[in-house]
């Protein structure tokens, strides 16, 4: 369908401010359609209250270079898309362009759970749910379960099954859990720039008790001195009034105890290299910057701590 530009308007569910465009990927992007001009790349379907405008399912990105190049006519693909589909479409094109980011994933987990509780929240019973053919049909199928589903909402196990087999259960957990912890500032733990340091930064401002109106400030001053864990906890630290804690290891108090302990550390240690031995030629592939470091980090300090207690 041949359009122009400015009848586009953004996916309603996704939320420019919390995750804004990528420049690199915009500017690359802008270099394609120059050079090959420009190929249907963004769905859309008709905004359902303003009539003649159109609201995208994906293709920010192209959307904004495009108006960008001044493009003023598009030929796109139309389609009837409900809200759910909607969100779907929304939460793959995060994936694709943001997964190592904590406030992408967490803000597309609240999308979909406050979606899934109001779609919850219209039907008082089964019957409601199977009378207005609810999305929640393809959640649960039957009165007991929805009646859980519908006194407890939507948890992770209900968010992994709408938003499909792309998304990691452990990065929904994650997402729910800084949602509704009151004792960390949730903007100061997403500004870190993977799961790892983030979750790092939460456990350790927790342990220090530092005030949750301080962790911004602290997560700014600490972010570009630090990379794996260790270093993110001495850092929060050196700005609360408590020393550093030690941190507890279990360690078996017979000798018998700990052979059995280090034998199973062989295991898992002769299983991870074994994992690292099929993959370590294609390291080059992997296509997250911020996976790559994470990698790499985790990796020196592992390496880091041997050496030491192995005399180099």
């Amino acid at each position: 369908m041949k359009i122009n530009l400015s009848q586009l308007e953004a996916n309603p569910f996704r939320k420019i401010s919390k995750y804004p465009i990528d420049r690199e990927k915009v500017k690359q992007l802008k270099t394609s359609i120059e050079e090959t001009t420009f190929w249907d790349n963004i769905l859309a379907r008709p905004h359902p209250t303003k009539k003649g405008i159109l609201q995208m399912a994906y293709g920010h990105h192209r959307w904004i270079a495009l108006k960008e190049l001044k493009v003023k006519t598009v030929d796109i693909p139309v389609r009837s898309l409900d809200d759910a589909a909607m969100i779907r479409i929304m939460a793959s094109e995060n994936l694709d362009t943001w997964r190592a980011s904590p406030a992408v994933v967490n803000e597309t987990v609240l999308t979909t759970k406050e979606f899934l509780d109001a779609e919850i929240a219209k039907c008082k019973t089964w019957k409601d749910v199977c009378a207005n053919k609810s999305i929640i049909t393809t959640l649960v199928d039957n009165s007991k379960a929805f009646v859980k589903l519908r006194d407890q909402g939507a948890g992770q196990t209900t968010i992994l099954k709408f938003l499909g087999k792309s998304w990691k259960q452990s990065e929904i957990q994650f997402a729910l859990e800084v949602l509704k912890d009151k004792n960390i500032d949730r903007e100061a733990v997403e500004s870190f720039k993977n799961r790892y340091q983030a979750t790092e930064f939460r456990v350790a401002v927790k342990e220090a008790k530092i005030p949750v109106r301080s962790q911004k400030e602290v997560a700014k001053k600490i972010k570009s001195k630090v990379n794996g864990g260790r270093a993110i906890r001495e850092e929060v630290f050196k700005h609360s009034l408590l020393p550093i804690s030690k941190t507890k290891k279990s360690v078996p108090k017979e000798l018998p105890m700990l052979d059995d302990f280090i034998e199973d550390m062989i295991r898992k240690i002769s299983d991870l290299h074994g994992d690292f031995v099929k993959v370590k030629g294609h390291l080059s592939q992997i296509q997250s910057s911020d996976v790559k470091e994470a990698f790499e980090d985790i990796s020196k300090e592992l390496l880091t701590e041997m050496k030491q207690t192995f005399g180099g």
